[in-house]
């Protein structure tokens, strides 16, 4: 995989792409290579989809690596290999069920301040409500809610 190798990896640079683009997209390819035992080169679609549902199903990797190496072999087919009907995006198999988010809208109205204090310890209840002063308002010496006037600063 010398040539290709020097070859994506001089697309990469060409395209501005960062060092750890570079050598994460280039650790992929790698990774498919050696899966395959073949020049990514001489692999098309069936393949890729081969080796990404092997690094979702066996290897459990997370949703945000396996976007990683979906990216790096869309590159590699698109860019260096110039095979754009090689499609990575196509090929990756969904994000796997036990992490997928909750399909129930979060409705509702934020709580109302009152009952959000309410639950708090009695201590925080002051200071939340502007009774007590906090050190930072004493510093700043900001008076308590309510209090108005002007803040003594005789300190």
């Amino acid at each position: 995989m010398g040539e290709l190798r020097d070859r994506m990896e001089a697309d990469l640079r060409l395209r501005r792409r960062s060092e750890r683009t570079c050598v994460a997209y280039l650790r992929c390819v790698r990774a498919f290579a050696a899966y395959h035992r073949r020049s990514p080169a001489e692999l098309g679609e069936p393949e890729v989809r081969a080796f990404l549902t092997h690094l979702v199903e066996e290897r459990r990797v997370s949703p945000s690596t396996q976007g990683v190496y979906a990216g790096a072999l869309r590159f590699l087919y698109a860019i260096t290999l110039r095979r754009p009907e090689v499609s990575a995006s196509d090929s990756a198999p969904p994000h796997r069920p036990e992490l997928a988010r909750d399909p129930q809208p979060r409705g509702g109205r934020a709580p109302d301040r009152d009952r959000v204090v309410g639950e708090i310890p009695g201590a925080l209840q002051d200071r939340l409500r502007g009774g007590a002063p906090t050190a930072t308002s004493t510093y700043f010496g900001i008076p308590p809610r309510g209090g108005g006037g002007v803040p003594d600063r005789s300190l």
